[in-house]
């Protein structure tokens, strides 16, 4: 057995995942780099999953199963982090996939560079209900290369442009540089904990790599995280993602304190559409929560301090302004209006 230390700790969060777990699992043990640990931490799942880890333990020695009670997916990348021995870090997502060269590919440069944080593209597959892939867009950065905070600082509003930032799974990390400035998620964010993870790390790495190959498969599911859907504690974790942002940026790159509160104005309309997407709703809860949304004193402060961009956002920031929760009602049902005549026409096509 080897007892050496592994180049890349490599931890997955995993919760009711059976139906695509082992295909991730899978991805990562075919990769053609080797030397890893992958850290399985099955987060309180209540069908096989947590076998599945068990099971993939005992078959591979580089992989570690870890179980806790349901906390969510912070608490599980944390126990993770706690756990890891690899210069470097890597995530995946359970119901996720990579490419084969993934990580020797990032490795490689990590190594070449000696870098702090490596990037690469994504794409976004779009599965039916019968798992098949109906559409597959690739999410490519443009290549760049840094030994400078200061030189990543000035590229970085390119990146939040190009949605390349926020999310972990698509990064390889220094462990040393996360250990020295205690970087963790927040584990109170429901949502949104890729960027309690991301936005400390911003001002404090030097190396930076950013490779234009896309090598991991974020899957796009209805009902998955990224769905439209509401949950009332969701509204404070995007207001706490635009608040983070705001106090760890505002003195290193004021510029792109615009990016995020147009960000903020976009999540609180997405809030509201799901409110109007579940039909159990009363009125009277709608009614509730779109004023919890219009008094929010953060979301007022990006309506009022920065400037809108896009159509969408626009109308958002006026209805706000306005503490209107007509307008947000007639914005929120016009929107689930047009997905579904748009989903008509598509069904229509296809026939």
């Amino acid at each position: 057995m080897n007892h050496s230390l592994p180049e890349i700790s490599i931890i997955i969060p995993v919760h009711n995942a059976e139906r695509y777990l082992d295909r991730c699992i899978l991805s990562v043990t075919k990769q053609t780099f080797s030397n890893f640990e992958l850290l399985l931490v099955d987060d309180g799942s209540s069908d096989r999953s947590g076998e599945i880890c068990d099971e993939w333990a005992m078959k591979d020695e580089r992989i570690i199963a870890i179980h806790q009670t349901n906390g969510g997916s912070a608490k599980a990348r944390n126990a993770g982090l706690q756990r890891a021995s690899g210069m470097y870090i890597g995530f995946a997502d359970s119901d996720d996939w990579l490419e084969p060269n993934m990580f020797q590919t990032m490795i490689e440069r990590a190594k070449e560079h000696d870098s702090d944080l490596v990037i690469v593209g994504h794409y976004d597959d779009f599965q039916q209900s019968d798992g098949s892939i109906s559409k597959e867009i690739s999410r490519i950065p443009q290549a760049f290369s840094c030994d400078k905070n200061v030189e990543y600082r000035n590229y970085f509003p390119k990146l939040l442009k190009e949605s390349c930032f926020f999310q972990v799974w698509d990064k390889l990390y220094r462990r040393e540089l996360l250990e020295r400035h205690c970087i963790r998620f927040d584990q109170s964010m429901p949502v949104g904990q890729d960027a309690s993870f991301n936005i400390p790390l911003t001002p404090v790495v030097n190396r930076v790599d950013i490779m234009a190959v896309p090598l991991y498969h974020y899957s796009c599911r209805e009902g998955s995280m990224s769905s439209i859907t509401f949950k009332e504690s969701y509204l404070q974790s995007r207001v706490r993602a635009f608040e983070w942002a705001e106090s760890t940026l505002r003195n290193w790159c004021p510029q792109v304190i615009q990016f995020f509160a147009n960000g903020c104005i976009d999540q609180m309309g997405n809030l509201a559409e799901g409110l109007y997407k579940n039909a159990s709703y009363t009125t009277a809860y709608r009614d509730e929560q779109l004023n919890r949304i219009i008094s929010n004193q953060t979301v007022q402060k990006c309506v009022h301090v920065y400037p809108p961009s896009g159509l969408r956002n626009r109308y958002l920031t006026f209805a706000i302004k306005q503490k209107s929760i007509i307008l947000m009602k007639f914005y929120a049902k016009g929107i689930l209006m047009l997905k579904s005549a748009r989903n008509m026409i598509r069904r229509f096509r296809s026939r």
